[in-house]
């Protein structure tokens, strides 16, 4: 695993370590509510907007899009728990980085672009401590 790559004195305790459960999705919300809420939630924007495995859909509106929490997903990828928008969206802070050269687009479209669920990301706009964090080539205008 990732932590015996980690010294042993910088290890959280077990018991601070959570993962998603596939049979019990909803753990994790009632975990974050035990705890009083996120601090800051960490992580980046794909390339058609989407946020953790919080896919595109042209089928829902923002507000029904906001409103999906942690759940198994088994078309993209394979098979996964994701996160859901809504537990990103009512972190205190988040901080997005994007430093590939495609970002270029998708940093513009995040903070310009009309808050649609067909690219997600952008429903995170009116978030009171949101952060995009990038590069130098990715902040320059193209060419």
């Amino acid at each position: 695993t990732v932590y015996t790559k980690v010294k042993p004195e910088l290890l959280m305790p077990e018991e601070q370590r959570v993962f998603p459960d596939p049979k019990d999705p909803g753990h994790i919300q009632d975990v974050i509510e035990k705890l009083g809420g996120v601090d800051i939630c960490f992580g980046g924007i794909g390339i058609n907007g989407h946020v953790a495995f919080n896919e595109a859909s042209d089928e829902m509106t923002p507000d029904e899009f906001l409103a999906q929490h942690t759940r198994v997903l088994d078309d993209m990828p394979h098979y996964c728990v994701t996160i859901g928008i809504n537990e990103i969206y009512h972190a205190r802070k988040i901080r997005l980085g994007c430093f590939r050269d495609w970002h270029r687009s998708v940093v513009r479209h995040a903070a310009y672009g009309e808050r649609s669920a067909h690219f997600p990301v952008t429903l995170l706009q009116g978030h009171p401590d949101i952060n995009l964090k990038f590069t130098e080539f990715v902040a320059n205008l193209p060419e």
